[in-house]
């Protein structure tokens, strides 16, 4: 059964799990597992959620509800495992990464060819965490070719078949999304001297725009908003998560969400008016919520 609880209220329970929520948001949990969800993402048209679960074999495979949480279909039937799904902004296209012989690759399907096809071919380079820009003519990726030390941020250019390293391979990179103009790519930065994450805004081409950074907490898993103004991020510190909303250049920070448990993956609705994310709770129990901003 799924409950609607507003955010005044001090605790909520679902499932066994607890969660303190503040300020008069409303947040509803839309599907619950035993097992971990992976990339759960809007659709470019708001009308549903994609997401990644493990089959009876404990495969992951692509999903896809409603907004609301119901109708939900099974968009993969395969031996390898597909996880971090992203639609392309102008195509019936859906793309995510693949592990084939323990090797990250990146494919995609099409809902008139729900066949596998590589998305990037004759690249001798593990590929990961695929975001589209606006346009569909570039995506950002989490790379690792031979010669890479850590998990490093790539763009990749179909219309010229340019592959782009942005990062200095010092530290291992994550969580790549694209703003809504194009102009800028926000990702998470593990620092392995001080072991921390900190969120990093660049300009498309690499140049340094903006830091999210805490001495005592990490920040991850940030998202824009799709008018390009406003930020969406997960801050964990002292064994508590939150959600955060702040304007892009890192002011105006306003709590939404507050939980024991381990947040990730906020993805903020095409029409502004929600957000969802994943939610692992100390009692080890997973699902994808949803918070209304009105």
């Amino acid at each position: 059964m799924k409950a609607l609880i507003l955010l005044s209220f001090l605790v909520c329970f679902v499932d066994g799990a607890f969660a303190q929520l503040y300020d008069t948001f409303a947040a509803t949990p839309l599907a619950v597992g035993k097992s971990s969800y992976s990339g759960v993402s809007w659709s470019t048209d708001g009308s549903s959620i994609l997401y990644a679960f493990p089959d009876s074999s404990g495969v992951y495979q692509l999903y896809c509800m409603e907004a609301d949480g119901h109708n939900i279909s099974q968009l993969t039937i395969d031996t390898n495992s597909h996880m971090l799904p992203r639609q392309h902004p102008k195509k019936a296209q859906i793309g995510f990464n693949t592990m084939i012989k323990g090797k990250h690759a990146l494919y995609f399907i099409e809902e008139a060819n729900p066949k596998l096809q590589k998305l990037l071919i004759n690249r001798n380079i593990q590929m990961k965490g695929l975001d589209y820009n606006p346009t569909g003519n570039l995506v950002s990726l989490i790379g690792k070719s031979d010669l890479d030390k850590q998990w490093n941020l790539y763009t990749y250019d179909f219309k010229y078949n340019n592959l782009n390293k942005l990062t200095d391979d010092q530290d291992e990179i994550t969580y790549a999304r694209w703003s809504p103009t194009g102009e800028f790519i926000s990702f998470t930065r593990y620092q392995s001297q001080n072991r921390k994450s900190q969120v990093e805004v660049i300009h498309w081409y690499g140049k340094l725009i903006n830091t999210f950074s805490d001495r005592e907490a990490d920040i991850t898993d940030a998202s824009w908003s799709p008018n390009g103004y406003r930020m969406v991020y997960v801050f964990t510190a002292n064994g508590v998560s939150r959600l955060m909303i702040c304007r892009k250049d890192g002011s105006e920070q306003q709590e939404i969400f507050s939980t024991k448990g381990i947040v990730h993956a906020p993805d903020w609705a095409p029409d502004g008016k929600s957000i969802i994310f994943t939610l692992e709770t100390p009692e080890g129990t997973f699902a994808i919520w949803k918070i209304s901003l009105e």
